[in-house]
């Protein structure tokens, strides 16, 4: 047995877990896509750095892409609260 051997350790599978653990949260939780959750991240300011770019989508009329910098926004913003929230209670209740 080398010496790298006797200080191995697996990787956890924490990742996994939690990973899995924030999946289930924003699908039955934390959906950033419902109305109620939409206005949250709007009164958490979550969507402010992105007003200009917004603004200059819509008003060059490309809507598409507007709602594609939109619903990014809200996913991530709703990603990392849910992360945040996961990290801040480890038995999943």
């Amino acid at each position: 047995m080398s010496l790298h051997d006797r200080y191995y350790e697996p990787p956890d599978d924490d990742a996994e877990e939690f990973a899995e653990r924030v999946a289930f949260k924003m699908k039955y939780g934390n959906n950033p896509y419902t109305e109620e959750n939409i206005l949250e991240a709007i009164a958490d300011e979550a969507l402010n750095p992105h007003i200009q770019a917004l603004a200059t989508l819509l008003a060059s009329g490309d809507k598409l892409a507007a709602g594609t910098v939109l619903s990014s926004a809200l996913f991530t913003y709703w990603e990392k609260r849910t992360e945040r929230e996961v990290e801040e209670d480890p038995s999943g209740e």
